[in-house]
């Protein structure tokens, strides 16, 4: 079974995540802060992805994403501009998740990125 990390700083879309990736046969972390985001991390080498919010601050999560090149980060952002989308590639995003998204469009991502 996969492991997958939440990291968003809205607690309603993160449990709704949470249960999404439950029923695609994830085991599901969440946490609404990078630094807890970072020692569970630190603690725990067998997160397979993490799925965080693109306006949670760009330049601690680039050093994130760098610091565990193991894990798949997945940005889930309402931001939809082209530029927004390649600036979370840049920094090493496996993939992009837009606002609002269904179970098909999660499950689409996530198999992308080589989870499913």
């Amino acid at each position: 079974m996969k492991t997958v990390l939440v990291l968003l700083d809205s607690k309603p879309m993160m449990f709704i995540l949470q249960k999404m990736l439950e029923d695609l046969g994830f085991s599901v972390f969440v946490r609404s802060n990078l630094t807890d985001a970072q020692d569970l991390l630190n603690q725990d080498d067998k997160i397979d992805a993490v799925l965080l919010d693109k306006t949670i601050h760009a330049e601690p999560t680039a050093s994130l994403i760098q610091a565990f090149p193991h894990v798949k980060f997945i940005y889930v952002s309402n931001q939809t501009a082209p530029s927004d989308i390649q600036t979370a590639l840049d920094l090493g995003a496996a993939e992009y998740i837009m606002k609002p998204f269904d179970h098909d469009i999660l499950q689409s991502k996530l198999s992308l990125a080589g989870l499913l």
